[in-house]
């Protein structure tokens, strides 16, 4: 449900969707929220600088989506981006 789904985005502390529609969706789950995390948009194979996380005791990164093969859907290429992202 979007209430579960809001309430594993708003928990997170930087939150990344792959390509415009999933960024667009996770804006729209934390649109309500003024503490919500910060969001940013993944594009892989594009070059980007953007969002840092707030700065944090723990840093918890939730990827949302079918990911039957890892590889196929880039999971390797975002965690690796999310390590950029953080440090």
């Amino acid at each position: 449900s979007s209430d579960v789904c809001s309430s594993d985005l708003r928990s997170a502390s930087l939150v990344v969707g792959v390509g415009p529609r999933l960024k667009r969706q996770a804006d729209t789950y934390l649109t309500p929220f003024e503490d919500s995390p910060p969001t940013f948009e993944l594009d892989p194979g594009i070059n980007v600088t953007g969002a840092r996380p707030r700065p944090a005791a723990r840093l918890d990164c939730l990827f949302i989506g079918r990911a039957e093969d890892k590889y196929l859907k880039g999971l390797d290429i975002a965690a690796e981006a999310g390590g950029h992202l953080i440090i």
